[in-house]
């Protein structure tokens, strides 16, 4: 076979094309003459080899742009954490301006200054609205640093864009000077009163949530919400959430956080209480929730489930504030109780300390129990001696005293179990099953004694009945 009978073939076997053909027939033709197929073959694997070398420097690419770079990433945190802190600031602005605003609309004491502070609300709002769409930016940002989420990802896509959305409109209500002077009355349990209520008040009170918003501020500033802390928390598969900060506190500062918690709900619910109220001290000057010290009172008394009833809310709004009240006292009792129980709980060390105490004081027990044993059965041996007759109660006496000592005793050997390994146990276990099975053969042998002598004083009796018979015969 050459080049000119099989052309086809030749450049088919070449190409690799026929593999059942012997490898000498393999040949390509060019200008210079034949050149075999293995050569061709190697140099295919030395591009293959390329290939795989440049996938495989691919992938460590990816790999070493998947690690996170600490500097970046805290850089990021930091920003976040700046924009959280502008967030505290003008919430507190506007909080702060609110109740200089309700009380100068209350009072009627200077509209103009009135007009002036609700343009502050307003404008801080806006703000405040600004800050939270670039503190959820941020957070995208920071996510991104850590290769939490794909560099292409937005707010939309991580689904972060729902948490946004709830914070503004959290953030929305407010008092503005577009309802300044807007008045809607409504009907009270109170003198068949009608309370007189104003649009601006019923907005400050949707305003105090968002004390949300520094309690979550504030939360930024421990220990367990660094950037540190989030990786330490992708290490074992925690999510780094605020609620796992509140957790923490609640293992390492839990008085502080429930006193915290019970204190600033006081203030708050008080305050929204005597907004509700006030309204009916238009008319009645003499009611007694329109004092905040009365308020405070009265939430206090409602959160503990007290309730003495000396003061109680008659405006719709001032009950479904007390609703509230009742719901979140519920839950900070439960707290209270919670932590109280966890402060008395004993760590280990404690636990190993009491188990040794305790130890230490059946071991005496176990003495002088045994020594009140030994000096009954002295003394029930004497009035033997002496062939005086025991009493009952001196055989019931001991009966119990070794009853109490081997009670005492086995809780002794229980208290061992508690401090030992389980091989340990075992081995006591053992040791308890063996005593228990002396004690059955020692009462089996002195059950089979009394019948011995049970059966040799029937003969005897027996016995005796026929040599009287005989005798008298």
């Amino acid at each position: 076979m050459n080049k000119e009978d099989h052309p086809v073939e030749l450049e088919s076997a070449a190409r690799g094309l026929l593999p059942n053909m012997d490898s000498h027939k393999r040949f390509v033709t060019d200008d210079n003459g034949y050149e075999p197929v293995n050569e061709i073959a190697q140099r295919r694997n030395k591009v293959g080899r390329k290939s795989q070398l440049i996938t495989l420097v691919t992938e460590i690419e990816e790999v070493i742009g998947n690690i996170e770079d600490g500097r970046i990433s805290y850089a990021y945190f930091s920003k976040w954490k700046m924009i959280e802190v502008a967030a505290l600031v003008f919430t507190a602005l506007t909080l702060g301006v609110s109740v200089l605003e309700y009380e100068i609309e209350f009072n009627n004491v200077n509209d103009s200054l009135q007009y002036k502070m609700l343009w502050i609300i307003s404008i801080c709002t806006l703000i405040l609205v600004a800050i939270t769409v670039m503190r959820y930016r941020a957070l995208l940002e920071y996510q991104k640093s850590r290769n939490l989420i794909d560099h292409r990802e937005g707010l939309y896509s991580t689904g972060l864009y729902k948490t946004m959305m709830k914070e503004i409109l959290l953030t929305i209500p407010h008092p503005n000077p577009f309802l300044m002077g807007i008045t809607f009355k409504m009907k009270t349990a109170y003198k068949d009163i009608e309370a007189e209520h104003t649009v601006n008040e019923v907005l400050n009170i949707l305003q105090l949530g968002r004390v949300v918003i520094i309690f979550r501020v504030l939360l930024i500033f421990s220990h367990f919400f660094s950037s540190s802390s989030h990786r330490v928390c992708s290490m074992y598969g925690v999510e780094p959430s605020y609620f796992f900060v509140i957790k923490s506190m609640m293992r390492s500062k839990p008085f502080q956080l429930v006193a915290c918690a019970f204190g600033i709900s006081i203030v708050i619910f008080g305050y929204a209480m005597r907004i509700c109220e006030r309204a009916v001290s238009h008319t009645d000057p003499t009611y007694g929730l329109a004092n905040f010290q009365n308020t405070l009172w009265n939430v206090i008394v409602t959160m503990t489930t007290v309730g003495y009833g000396d003061y109680s809310p008659v405006t719709n709004f001032g009950r479904l504030v007390a609703f509230l009240i009742c719901m979140w006292g519920v839950f900070i009792v439960s707290l209270m109780v919670v932590t109280l129980e966890n402060f008395l709980q004993m760590n280990s060390a404690e636990l190993r300390t009491y188990s040794v105490i305790e130890r230490i004081q059946m071991k005496r027990e176990l003495r002088n129990l045994a020594q009140r044993i030994i000096r009954q059965v002295i003394r029930m041996l004497i009035k033997t001696i002496k062939r005086k007759t025991l009493s009952i109660s001196d055989a019931a006496e001991l009966k119990r005293r070794i009853k109490d000592f081997k009670v005492l005793k086995r809780e002794y050997r229980a208290s061992l179990d508690e401090s030992t390994s389980l091989g340990e146990q075992m081995r006591r276990q053992f040791e308890y099953l063996k005593d228990e099975i002396k004690d059955l053969i020692a009462q089996q042998r002195e059950l089979k004694r009394v019948g011995t002598n049970l059966i040799e004083y029937v003969k005897a009796q027996e016995l005796k009945d026929i040599q009287s018979k005989s005798s008298d015969s």
